[in-house]
């Protein structure tokens, strides 16, 4: 699969690393530390120099805090996964999931890592169900929420901050719960759970 890369993905890096070593990171689940590059002798020592892509000439990184969730890698994610998500499945995936509910426009499911708001609206799409979401990233949580506003679903969503332990859920409120991919960021999962 080749991917190609507009431009301005180069222009919003944040630190001097390139695509590639970002992808590497990102798929073998390792953060890059600000400046960190294999060329640098950085993570990922053992890929073979000459496979490295370059930064396209005349293009530099831009300086600040880092941005797990940068402007460019929710692009790339959403070139990837589709309009909406951050992680692999799409629509349909999402809606087999929850199927199991037999959800109905009444009942309401919790959603763990909502990310860009692709899950949840599949699941107000599909079955009319009120989702409550919850995640980590203020940036995705706020895309997210502009999502369901765009889709006129903002009243069968609400969208919360996932914290590493959660306040008072309604007892016997929630018909389930779709839960992918973050238990793998949270260190306590029982508590979490529980």
């Amino acid at each position: 699969m080749v991917v190609a890369l507009p431009q301005f993905f180069y222009e919003n890096d944040d630190v001097d690393v390139t695509f590639g070593d970002r992808f590497r990171a990102w798929w073998e689940g390792q953060e890059l530390a600000e400046g960190e590059s294999n060329a640098s002798g950085g993570i990922l020592p053992d890929v073979d120099a000459d496979l490295r892509p370059m930064r396209p000439p005349g293009t530099k990184p831009l300086s600040g805090p880092r941005e797990i969730w940068s402007p460019s890698r929710r692009v790339v994610a959403q070139m990837i996964w589709g309009t909406g998500f951050t992680l692999p499945g799409g629509e349909e995936y999402v809606q087999d999931l929850v199927s199991a509910f037999s959800l109905t426009p009444a009942d309401s499911v919790l959603e763990f890592g909502c990310g860009l708001g692709g899950g949840t609206a599949a699941i107000v799409g599909r079955f009319g169900a009120y989702v409550t979401g919850f995640e980590r990233d203020a940036g995705l949580r706020s895309d997210a929420s502009a999502r369901a506003i765009t889709l006129d679903i903002d009243d069968k969503v609400n969208l919360e901050p996932l914290e590493k332990q959660l306040v008072d859920l309604r007892s016997n409120f929630f018909l389930g719960a779709l839960v992918r991919e973050v238990l793998g960021s949270v260190e306590d999962k029982e508590d979490f759970l529980y």
